[in-house]
C-alpha cells in the first residue's frame, strides 16, 4: 500500500474517478511529489513502482530513476540509467530530456568531454531560442575545463554574443570569448559587454589609445560607448563626434551618432541632441539608427507630451516600413489626447488605420477616435468607429468595450464575436456559471495515447518538455489542430505555439487566423476551473482570462517578484489566505506549483478583491495585480471617475495593461464558449 501526502490525495482523487487511466499514476505522481520535497530515496522507489507497471509513463519512470540517483548523489549509476534509456528508447519523445539530464551528471561528475559531445547532440534537435541560450552555455562551460578543446567553446561564445535572448549569458559568454587570442573575438566580447552595459569590463578589452589597433573604427566607437557609460561623457562625446566626422561612410558613425544624441538628451542638452539628431535624419534618411533615435526620443520625453507626440509623429512619417510606425501612431494620438488636441489625435488614429489597417493597434485606434467622435457629439461617425473596432482580435479590451458602447447606442451586434459584455460598468461580475461536463471545452479532442499522456502531465504541472516531446515526435508531420489543441488546454498554449510555427506549413502559420482560437484562448485546467466557479460563484471565465494573462497557464511560473504558479501568487499572500479563508488550507499555500492548488488561492484572493471592489472587476484586477491599498488611494485621487477612465489614468503601466488584458481575455472566453457561441466557431 502506497502512502500519499495530503497534498496528492486530491489528486489521487481525481485520477481515481477519470477514465482510461495510465498504468502506474498514482505512483508517478507520488514520485514527482517527493522529487519536489528534495526525498529522493521515497521518490526513487516510487519511480521503480511504476516502472514495474509498464505502459506511456514507463519511460518516463526510468528517466525518474536516473534523476533521483543523481540527485542523491549515485551519479554513476544514473548515467548508466540514462545510457540504457537512449539505447531502449531511441526515438522516444524523452531522448532530449534524458540528454539533457546525462549531460547535466556527466558535467558535475567532471566528465567534461563526454558531457559537451551531449550538448552538441542536444543542440541538434528543435527547441525554443531560450533553450538554445541554455545548453550552448553549459557547453562552454563543458569546453572550458579542458584545457585541451577550450578554444572549442569560442564558436559557442561567438553564437551567445551575438543571439543570446538573455542578457546575462550575453554577458557571461563575452566574458569567456575575451579569453580567445583572436582580436576579432576580443572586439565581439567588448561590443557584447557595451550592449550589456558592463563598461568597466569592456574597458579592460580595449586597446590602448595610442597602439595601432585604436584607429579602427569600431575599437573607437567602443571606447567613445565605455567613456559614456563610465561617466566620463564629455570625452566619449567628443570621440563619437569625431568618429562620426572622419568615417561617413561606415556603420559606426551612424551608431556613433544616434548614442551621441541619447547621451546628449540624457544629459539635459535636448537643444545640441535635436542638432545631432537632425545630422542623423539628413545624412542616413533611411538607416535603422536614425529610426531608432526617433523612437528613444520620443520614448524619453514621455513626460512632455506634445515634444514626444512630435517624435513619434516623425517616425511614422519619414519610416512609414518600419515596424514600430503603427505603434508610434497611436502613441502620438493618446498624447494628443491628453492635452486636449483631439483634431490631432483624430488625424493620428486615422492615418493609423488607413495605412496599417492589418496593424495589432487598429481596434485600438478605432475605438478611440470614435471615443472623441463621440465626445464631439458625432454620434455617426462614432458608431462607424466602433463597429470598426468590434471586428478586431478577440483578445483586445477596446473590441469589447467597443461592443458595449454599440449596444448603449442602441446598435445590434455588427459582428459574430459573442454577446456583448459589460466590461466597464458597475454591476457585479460575480455570478454562478457553470458548463455542463458533458460539454465542457477544452476537453481532448483525440484518444491518443500520447495526448492522454499529455494531458496527464498537464494537469498535474508536470514536465513541460514532455509535451512538446510527444507532438515533435508524432509521425504525422501536420498534426491536426486537435493535438495542439490539446497541449493547450493542459496548460501550455506557448508551446502549442511554438509547435504549431515549428511543424505546420508557412500558409497556416498565422496564430491569429480563427482555426487557433480555441489555442490562444484554451479552457485549461477545466475541471478545477469549474469546480471552483460552481464553489465560489466566480464566472469560470473571469478565472481563465486572470490565469492566462498571469502565467499563460504555466504551472512552474515565477515572477522576478516571487509570484509563484498558475495565478501568480505572492507566498505571503497565499500565507494570508490561509489564515483567512476557510477553503484554504496550508497545503494549497506552501505548493503554489500544483495547479489546482495555484487556481484555489488564486479564485479566492479575486474573490476577497471583488468584496473590497463592491463587486467592480475592473477595480477588483486591479487590486489582484497592484494591491487593494494603491487602488483605494487611486480611487481618492480620481473621485466619481468612470471606470474606463481610471483605467486610464492608473500610473503602473504593468497594472493599466494587466487589466486590459484580462478583460480582454475575459471578453474573448465568452465569445468562444459561452452557451450558443461555439456554433459560430470555424469548422
Amino acid at each position: 500500500m502506497m502512502v500519499f501526502f495530503s497534498t496528492c490525495q486530491a489528486l489521487a482523487l481525481v485520477l481515481s474517478a477519470a477514465a482510461g487511466a495510465l498504468p502506474g499514476e498514482e505512483a508517478y505522481l507520488e514520485a514527482r511529489h517527493f522529487e519536489r520535497l528534495a526525498k529522493y530515496g521515497e521518490a526513487l522507489t516510487a519511480h521503480q513502482e511504476c516502472l514495474k507497471a509498464g505502459g506511456a509513463l514507463a519511460p518516463y519512470a526510468l528517466m525518474g530513476v536516473a534523476r533521483c540517483r543523481s540527485r542523491g548523489g549515485e551519479r554513476a549509476e544514473a548515467i548508466e540509467d540514462y545510457q540504457a534509456l537512449l539505447e531502449a528508447y531511441p526515438r522516444g519523445p524523452w531522448v532530449g530530456m534524458a540528454l539533457a539530464e546525462m549531460a547535466e551528471s556527466l558535467r558535475l561528475e567532471r566528465r567534461f568531454e563526454e558531457a559537451s559531445n551531449a550538448y552538441v547532440r542536444i543542440l541538434a534537435q528543435p527547441m525554443p531560442p531560450s533553450w538554445q541560450d541554455r545548453y550552448r552555455w553549459l557547453g562552454v562551460q563543458c569546453f572550458a575545463e579542458l584545457p585541451a578543446a577550450r578554444d572549442k567553446a569560442f564558436p559557442f561564445c561567438r553564437t551567445l554574443c551575438a543571439e543570446a535572448v538573455s542578457s546575462r549569458t550575453r554577458l557571461d559568454a563575452a566574458k569567456v570569448l575575451a579569453e580567445s587570442p583572436e582580436l576579432a573575438d576580443r572586439f565581439e566580447a567588448a561590443y557584447a559587454m557595451v550592449k550589456s552595459g558592463a563598461y568597466t569590463d569592456a574597458s579592460k578589452l580595449l586597446p590602448q589609445p595610442n597602439g595601432g589597433e585604436a584607429g579602427d573604427a569600431g575599437w573607437a566607437y567602443l571606447r567613445g560607448r565605455v567613456l559614456i557609460g563610465l561617466k566620463e561623457a564629455k570625452q566619449g562625446r567628443a570621440l563619437l563626434d569625431t568618429l562620426a566626422r572622419t568615417q561617413p561612410d561606415t556603420q559606426w558613425a551612424r551608431l556613433s551618432l544616434m548614442h551621441l544624441a541619447r547621451s546628449l538628451l540624457a544629459g539635459g542638452d535636448r537643444e545640441a541632441a535635436n542638432t545631432v539628431l537632425e545630422t542623423l535624419l539628413t545624412a542616413y534618411p533611411d538607416s535603422e539608427e536614425a529610426a531608432e533615435a526617433l523612437w528613444r526620443f520620443a520614448e524619453a520625453s514621455r513626460s512632455r507630451e506634445e515634444e514626444a507626440a512630435r517624435y513619434y509623429s516623425w517616425l511614422a512619417d519619414r519610416f512609414p516600413k518600419d515596424a514600430r510606425a503603427d505603434d508610434a501612431l497611436l502613441l502620438a494620438g493618446k498624447l494628443y489626447s491628453d492635452i486636449g488636441r483631439n483634431a490631432e489625435a483624430i488625424a493620428s488614429y486615422g492615418r493609423l488605420l488607413e495605412g496599417y489597417p492589418g496593424s495589432r493597434f487598429a481596434a485600438d485606434a478605432a475605438y478611440l477616435r470614435g471615443d472623441l467622435r463621440e465626445r464631439a457629439r458625432d454620434k455617426k461617425g462614432a458608431a462607424a468607429d466602433y463597429e470598426l473596432a468590434a471586428q478586431g482580435d478577440l483578445g483586445n479590451f477596446y473590441v469589447h468595450r467597443a461592443l458595449e458602447r454599440l449596444h448603449e447606442m442602441g446598435h445590434d451586434n455588427p459582428v459574430k464575436a459573442g454577446p456583448s459584455l459589460r466590461v466597464c460598468g458597475r454591476d457585479s461580475f460575480v455570478r454562478p456559471f457553470a458548463h455542463d461536463d458533458k460539454t465542457a471545452p477544452g476537453k481532448p479532442g483525440s484518444e491518443d495515447a500520447g495526448l492522454a499522456r499529455i494531458m496527464f502531465f498537464g494537469s498535474h504541472g508536470l514536465e513541460e518538455g514532455e509535451w512538446e516531446a510527444v507532438v515533435l515526435a508524432s509521425a504525422d508531420p501536420e498534426p491536426p489542430e486537435a493535438v495542439y489543441e490539446t497541449v493547450a488546454a493542459a496548460g501550455m498554449p506557448g508551446i502549442a505555439f511554438w509547435l504549431i510555427g515549428l511543424r505546420k506549413s508557412e500558409a497556416e502559420r498565422d496564430l491569429y487566423a480563427p482555426r487557433w482560437r480555441r489555442v490562444q484562448f484554451p479552457c485549461a485546467y477545466w475541471e478545477d476551473v469549474n469546480a471552483l466557479a460552481v464553489e465560489t460563484g466566480l464566472d469560470p471565465f473571469l478565472i481563465l482570462a486572470v490565469g492566462r494573462q498571469e502565467s499563460f497557464f504555466r504551472a512552474n511560473a515565477v515572477s522576478g517578484a516571487g509570484a509563484t504558479g498558475v495565478m501568480q501568487l505572492m507566498p505571503g499572500t497565499a500565507q494570508w489566505l490561509e489564515t483567512v479563508e476557510p477553503a484554504v488550507s496550508r497545503d494549497h499555500a506552501e505548493h503554489l506549483m500544483y495547479p489546482a492548488n495555484s487556481l484555489r488561492l488564486g479564485a479566492y484572493y479575486l474573490v476577497r478583491m471583488l468584496e473590497r471592489s463592491n463587486g467592480n472587476v475592473m477595480y477588483a484586477l486591479a487590486s489582484y495585480n497592484a494591491g487593494p491599498g494603491n487602488v483605494s488611494k487611486w480611487l481618492k485621487q480620481h473621485p466619481n471617475t468612470p471606470p474606463e477612465v481610471f483605467l486610464e489614468v492608473i500610473p503602473f503601466v504593468e497594472t493599466r495593461h494587466f487589466v486590459k488584458r484580462v478583460l480582454g481575455n475575459y471578453g474573448a472566453y465568452h465569445s468562444l464558449y459561452s452557451a450558443g457561441n461555439n456554433a459560430e466557431l470555424p469548422k
